[in-house]
């Protein structure tokens, strides 16, 4: 049986030669096509054209990219017509191959075939952010991917839904939450001491619509008098979950307003809205996390907390027990200590983590 008769009976053998023509040369593709082809061929033709048939794609593959050598394959197979039958034609054949694919393998650049097991995988990072961190993560996590090639799949929550997301058994390569959480995964191994790095710290603000007049909040005491002056006030609702309202509860306690401010307050169920409010005209003061006000628009921020009402939220980055990929989940952490990440983390209004 002729080579080229045994190739046109096999369109199935055609097609996925094209399709691996116009791959990227992916190794473990190559070489498992290579012996499926071979094998195949054979329950057509003899022995060697098999082989001959088997070493084609090869050739076609490794000159896919090197330029000529896929011309001269289909050059020399051309001199190899249906109707002939040379007692050496198979043997012909296997050198041609064997040739195209050596002259191939010698014009290829060395650092260009790479197999499938050397090659640099490109990865689906599931990250659990904190939504006082969004701002940051939108922002560097684009880069991160231009930079590395990974994907982040980014699932934003504030910290009580981070915690109860993990604890009803939702898994993460990376957690990016208040350090007080991660804390709590510590205790129960879901994250490893060890891999916990802080991040940034944030500070609450207060903020109000835009234009409007700005109260004074530079005290402990001109701070409480803005708020009992002011018709309504908003904030993270505690019973989210958000650890910003939870403290501002407890700090109207200290001040010893908190039943005058409650008919005053506004809540909303869902997280990360308070600030709409503000900027919708329905609400006259926010106070929230500042990297959270910065970005709204229709609003202003006054300042943060006077120094002794200001509380410190430590955002850290931890890699869960069981990461699918841990050393990615350490890129992406390293990626968040840069001096370009420690840039935008000022410019969204947060402190970078100490060294």
């Amino acid at each position: 049986m002729r080579i080229s008769k045994a190739w046109a009976k096999n369109d199935a053998l055609q097609k996925l030669d094209k399709q691996i023509f116009s791959s990227d040369g992916n190794g473990s593709l190559l070489f498992g096509w290579i012996a499926i082809q071979a094998l195949v061929t054979s329950f057509w033709v003899r022995p060697m054209e098999g082989i001959a048939l088997g070493l084609f794609p090869v050739a076609t593959i490794i000159g896919g990219v090197s330029g000529p050598a896929p011309k001269s394959i289909s050059w020399c197979l051309a001199i190899l017509p249906s109707h002939w039958s040379h007692p050496h034609a198979s043997l012909l054949a296997v050198l041609v191959s064997l040739v195209t694919a050596l002259a191939a393998l010698v014009a290829w650049p060395t650092d260009s075939f790479v197999l499938n097991d050397e090659a640099p995988m490109k990865m689906d990072l599931k990250v659990l952010s904190g939504i006082a961190m969004q701002p940051v993560v939108e922002d560097l996590g684009p880069k991160f991917e231009r930079a590395t090639g990974h994907k982040l799949v980014v699932t934003f929550a504030n910290l009580g839904g981070a915690v109860k997301r993990v604890q009803d058994g939702e898994t993460a390569d990376v957690l990016i939450i208040p350090r007080s959480g991660i804390e709590g995964f510590v205790k129960d191994g879901r994250v490893a001491a060890g891999n916990v790095t802080v991040i940034a710290h944030s500070s609450m603000g207060v903020a109000v619509r835009k234009g409007a007049p700005k109260p004074d909040i530079s005290s402990p005491e001109a701070f409480k008098r803005a708020l009992l002056a002011a018709k309504s006030i908003t904030y993270a609702n505690p019973a989210t979950g958000a650890a910003s309202g939870q403290y501002f509860v407890t700090m109207l306690d200290r001040m010893g307003i908190a039943d005058e401010m409650k008919p005053k307050t506004v809540l909303l169920s869902k997280p990360g809205q308070s600030p709409l409010l503000v900027a919708n005209g329905e609400v006259e003061l926010v106070m929230n996390q500042i990297q959270e006000l910065i970005p709204v628009s229709g609003i202003e921020v006054v300042g943060p907390f006077p120094r002794d009402l200001q509380m410190n939220i430590v955002f850290s980055a931890a890699i869960m027990t069981g990461a699918k990929y841990p050393e990615v989940s350490r890129q992406l952490i390293e990626f968040l200590r840069t001096p370009e990440a420690v840039a935008v983390i000022r410019t969204k209004g947060m402190e970078p983590g100490a060294p």
